[in-house]
């Protein structure tokens, strides 16, 4: 009898237990967002942003709403013209900018700013990203979009190393990439189809099929990472250090192998009379040293023996601020701010312009 009491309490707890879940399951189902990610598997690139999907990312305690349109593109409105005159910025976690709002984003500014010189702009930034990547979806892309104009930001603090990865292994998953190597000074494509991800089951089913999952990582994780990263920095976010070429293993292979995707995308480019150029983004870190880095100056030089131009944004915050790393970085991580949007968006503005002047 008493063993049967115990089995019942068992059973009990453990319905308990279960409906418990469910009701919070739905709760997070009304309150919050739908099941799944904003971002998955790519035969090609390894990962893309899923289209017509949105999200939600918490930002110094902010909630930041954000959206992708039916091409993967922030959702930013913005005017666009009828003509095929389309220009393409590309990047990473800095173009995809998800730590601003749609109408804060970079897109959003090109796209007012650039319309009345016959531009569409279209931004594509997709966390993770090195310049291998990269410069496959642009070639890829050229078939629907005939790019008129192509520019890639390159973050100097990680895509030196992004760009030596074959794949990224995190606590409960390992993804996967595509990456070039160098034979007899070719570079050739390696890993295509990317091989999908390797992931716990448990957290495969839950990420794709419970908002509650999905608060869990969105709304939790984030604050716990910026509690531990304060621990780390003894509560001094000036000590919070992002990345930085210094770290890359294998630095020497890393700019060889740079240089050629770099030189492969500017030929391609060429064939389709596209013009190229090339966004240098530097760290919170060198900001805040008032130097450039040997990451800043190998860019450029990869960039000046090849004849593509670029915009070094380091330059340009020193020049408008003497506080730049703040001012135009959001202060808990290494990404830019709102106003950073907007500072860029009127440097790549000016440098098109000279650009166009320079060919007439």
């Amino acid at each position: 009898m008493w063993i049967i009491h115990k089995k019942t309490k068992i059973i009990t707890a453990f319905l308990g237990f279960i409906a418990g879940l469910i009701i919070i399951e739905i709760f997070y189902r009304i309150t919050y967002l739908p099941p799944g990610s904003t971002t998955g598997y790519h035969s090609r690139l390894g990962w893309a942003n899923y289209p017509n999907t949105k999200g939600i990312k918490l930002c110094v305690n902010n909630k930041i709403f954000y959206a992708y349109d039916n091409g993967g593109f922030r959702e930013t409105g913005g005017p666009l013209n009828e003509n095929n005159n389309n220009l393409l910025i590309i990047g990473d976690s800095f173009m995809d900018g998800i730590e601003v709002a749609d109408t804060s984003h970079i897109q959003r500014y090109l796209r007012e700013k650039l319309c009345d010189m016959g531009f569409n702009v279209y931004v594509y930034g997709v966390s993770g990203y090195g310049t291998d990547q990269e410069a496959l979806y642009v070639i890829d892309s050229m078939k629907i979009y005939h790019w008129k104009v192509v520019g890639i930001a390159f973050f100097v603090g990680n895509d030196y190393g992004n760009n030596l990865e074959k794949y990224y292994k995190i606590a409960t998953k390992t993804y996967y990439k595509p990456y070039f190597i160098l034979e007899e000074g070719k570079i050739i494509l390696k890993n295509v189809p990317v091989p999908r991800e390797d992931i716990n089951q448990l957290i495969y089913f839950l990420r794709e099929h419970t908002s509650t999952y999905r608060y869990i990582k969105e709304m939790i994780f984030p604050r716990i990472e910026v509690l531990r990263r304060k621990w780390l920095a003894g509560n001094n976010p000036q000590l919070i250090v992002t990345s930085d070429f210094d770290d890359t293993k294998d630095r020497e292979y890393s700019i060889k192998i740079t240089e050629a995707i770099l030189c492969y995308l500017n030929d391609e480019l060429a064939t389709n009379s596209v013009s190229f150029f090339v966004i240098i983004i530097p760290t919170k870190e060198q900001l805040r040293e008032f130097r450039q880095y040997h990451s800043i100056k190998v860019l450029e030089e990869i960039c000046s023996r090849h004849n593509i131009p670029y915009l070094n944004l380091y330059n340009i915050f020193l020049k408008l601020s003497q506080n730049p790393a703040n001012e135009f970085y959001i202060e808990s991580e290494g990404h830019f701010s709102e106003k950073g949007h907007y500072i860029i968006s009127l440097a790549i503005v000016d440098f098109l312009k000279k650009q166009m002047e320079n060919n007439t």
